[in-house]
């Protein structure tokens, strides 16, 4: 048996699809497979470090205006479905599973053209114009959420699983957060605020940071700091501030902090439900479908995550933090609503039912 997964761009979109197809190794281990995307993003970097094939292709992420710039892109896309198509064919796949954004697109359209199950993984909750357009070619769409059955067509909605956003497997076994902590470097009587923006860095986030960092440079709790890609940044602060340009065990962040700050992308929100952080979340404003803000809606509507506008940081973000870092009471609560959320074997239900539909 051979998968091909169409899955990358950002962490985002190719954890849960990594966590997928590990599942999928743990119950056939003979099976085959391969990733695409671009060479030069995440996909490229981390999927052989899985130990999984890498197909590169050639593909960009576009707006439906019409322009001459749509059109090239346009062009990139076919070129990259014939490539995928004569791939599929010569190492007989059998399935494709995506994952959304751009990158999806030519995976799912070979897999229209070649009559072959398509898979669709929708990690927040109103789908992307990728898995909207590939809606109707599809086998089967693993949501995230229960609410996004209202963003899709009636005529679809048979298609839908429920299944909640696959983890990567490192965060179900966390070690206790003292211990983390000592791991970590950081004082672990101190309370501890993780902020990142993804892994290419928020940089909305990173300015309130450098903006206060001596107010953040408290002696009574600690701060964690992912900066993403920019070298602007130095990597090691001061005193009770420590930055990365970029976190390889983000698990180990996850089980030290006693608070995330972050954006609301549906891999971060899905950690944060799994493991139980409280968070105060700060959507993406550039959000093309405004999928962020959504996300983080239902986290706050829960009681499992504040909400600060991106617009609002510097003048809502600090008094927030201070606020909700002392407060064990708050912290305990928001804990135990996010846990609510929380669909902890995602990834190995999704394999279980492309396993079944495969074999009918």
């Amino acid at each position: 048996m051979h998968i091909l997964f169409g899955a990358g761009g950002t962490g985002g979109h190719l954890y849960p699809a990594l966590a997928v197809a590990e599942a999928l190794i743990s119950r056939v281990p003979d099976i085959r497979i391969t990733f695409t995307g671009r060479k030069d993003k995440i996909e490229g970097a981390k999927v052989p470090v899985f130990g999984f094939d890498f197909l590169p292709i050639d593909v960009e992420s576009f707006s439906i205006t019409p322009s001459i710039d749509l059109l090239k892109k346009a062009t990139k896309i076919y070129s990259a479905k014939q490539q995928i198509i004569k791939f599929m064919k010569r190492e007989m796949c059998d399935a494709v599973v995506v994952a959304g954004a751009y990158i999806s697109l030519p995976p799912g359209l070979a897999a229209s053209s070649l009559k072959k199950p398509l898979f669709c993984m929708e990690s927040n909750v109103n789908p992307g114009k990728a898995i909207k357009y590939l809606t109707a070619h599809s086998t089967a769409i693993f949501t995230s959420f229960e609410d996004s059955r209202l963003f899709f067509p009636e005529k679809h909605r048979s298609k839908l699983v429920f299944t909640g956003n696959p983890v990567r497997s490192d965060f179900e076994k966390l070690p206790p957060k003292y211990e983390a902590k000592l791991n970590l470097g950081f004082n672990p009587d101190l309370p501890l605020v993780l902020l990142f923006g993804g892994s290419l860095g928020a940089e909305s986030i990173n300015n309130f940071v450098q903006n206060n960092l001596k107010l953040l440079n408290r002696n009574d709790f600690s701060v964690a700091w992912q900066t993403g890609s920019d070298d602007k940044y130095s990597m090691i602060v001061k005193d009770n501030i420590k930055s990365y340009k970029y976190i390889d065990n983000m698990a180990l962040f996850y089980a030290a902090a006693d608070l995330i700050v972050s954006r609301s992308g549906a891999s971060t929100v899905s950690e944060q439900t799994l493991t139980g952080t409280p968070s105060i979340l700060i959507p993406l404003p550039s959000a093309s479908n405004n999928e962020q803000f959504k996300n983080a809606e239902i986290m706050k509507s829960v009681g499992a995550a504040c909400l600060v506008q991106d617009k609002d940081i510097e003048r809502d973000l600090l008094d927030l933090i201070f606020s909700v870092i002392f407060d064990k009471d708050k912290l305990h609560e928001m804990s135990k609503n996010a846990k609510k959320l929380s669909m902890p074997n995602a990834a190995e239900t999704i394999a279980d039912i492309i396993l079944n539909m495969i074999k009918d």
